[in-house]
């Protein structure tokens, strides 16, 4: 899980940010009118032990949708050292009452991106996911590798479950197991919520 990327860059000097930014970002203007969005996040509880952060961003264009999940190195954020990028589509479900709906996400391939030297040297020491060629600033798909025992990612494909609520500049979803179509959250997150921009 991206858990263990933090914990490995931090413990090797990459991964070290602030939980300053509790808020996610979502990308793209006309979020409404496309309907829906869902995130996956690291526990809260896992940033405040190591000090660091995570910004995840999802970004949608017709009915795909990119979750991006960018590490950062220092307390400020300042430019991210690594980026997931899980891509997929969405489709919304159902309307559940009080502005709320029902959203599934299928995310079927995930590349990693090295943004600066530190971090490369670090995927390919590690032979990150089974690959030690990683290039700087170019996009490596480890869809195939992702279900290795080794691997820290999601393993690809996946599936998430949820529910979401716009309000005004926010949008908020759903708090829980969102694994499976029966156990798709029933209450809003108002802890972490993502602002459109």
């Amino acid at each position: 899980m991206i858990t263990r990327i933090i914990l490995v860059l931090a413990l090797l000097g990459v991964g070290a940010c602030s939980k300053d930014d509790a808020e996610q970002t979502i990308k793209n203007p006309g979020l409404i009118s496309l309907g829906t969005i869902h995130e996956e996040k690291i526990e809260p509880g896992l940033i405040r032990v190591l000090g660091g952060h995570e910004r995840d961003s999802l970004q949608f264009s017709g009915n795909d949708v990119i979750k991006s999940v960018d590490i950062y190195a220092t307390q400020d954020g300042g430019q991210p050292v690594l980026t997931i990028f899980y891509k997929g589509t969405y489709e919304r479900i159902n309307d559940i009452g009080d502005s709320t709906f029902e959203i599934n996400f299928h995310y079927d391939s995930v590349e990693v991106v090295a943004r600066n030297e530190d971090a490369l040297k670090l995927l390919n020491g590690l032979t990150f996911c089974g690959k030690n060629d990683f290039v700087l600033g170019q996009a490596a798909n480890l869809t195939a590798n992702s279900a290795d025992p080794l691997c820290p990612l999601d393993d690809v494909p996946f599936h998430v479950y949820d529910i979401y609520k716009i309000e005004g500049e926010r949008v908020f979803f759903g708090k829980g197991d969102k694994s499976k179509a029966e156990t798709r959250p029933k209450e809003l997150d108002r802890d972490r919520p993502f602002i459109k921009r």
